[in-house]
């Protein structure tokens, strides 16, 4: 999962209470490190515990041992990041899914389709349509209802 914001967090929180292996990629070493530590992401989703299973690090680390590659980040954010992927092991093993929502500039393609084309064009394309989710924009209330415990 790369973003760690309350709706990315919500779900790999879920994926990992249901016995999937999954790691929550920050922006940073430093909040990777703080929610390793805290095993809580206090400023988007307070008082939801990360369970231990749930493997915590930097984007930077890559997703070269990813199965499926989940992206929950801001949709301006999408060309940046899918940009930076290929240099970090995203590869034809790995199935890419969007859950941004929102369009992305500049030419205001949706969350949804701005991954697939983006992926085409890329030197490592992958052999599947990448997947897509439009996000929940009340995550923090959703994710409460679904996790808070």
């Amino acid at each position: 999962m790369i973003g760690a914001g309350s709706f990315g967090t919500a779900i790999a929180v879920l994926l990992a209470r249901a016995g999937v292996r999954a790691t929550l990629q920050t922006r940073t070493n430093v909040q990777a490190s703080t929610l390793a530590e805290s095993r809580e992401n206090a400023k988007y989703l307070p008082g939801v515990e990360l369970p231990p299973p749930l493997r915590i690090e930097s984007v930077a680390n890559g997703v070269s041992r990813a199965d499926f590659v989940f992206l929950a980040i801001p949709s301006t954010a999408l060309g940046e990041v899918i940009g930076d992927m290929s240099g970090r092991g995203l590869g034809r093993a790995n199935a890419l899914v969007s859950l941004c929502k929102g369009l992305v500039p500049p030419d205001g393609a949706t969350g949804d389709d701005y991954p697939a084309s983006a992926v085409w064009r890329s030197p490592n394309c992958l052999h599947r349509r990448p997947g897509t989710r439009p996000g929940d924009g009340q995550s923090r209330r959703g994710a409460r209802g679904c996790i808070a415990r």
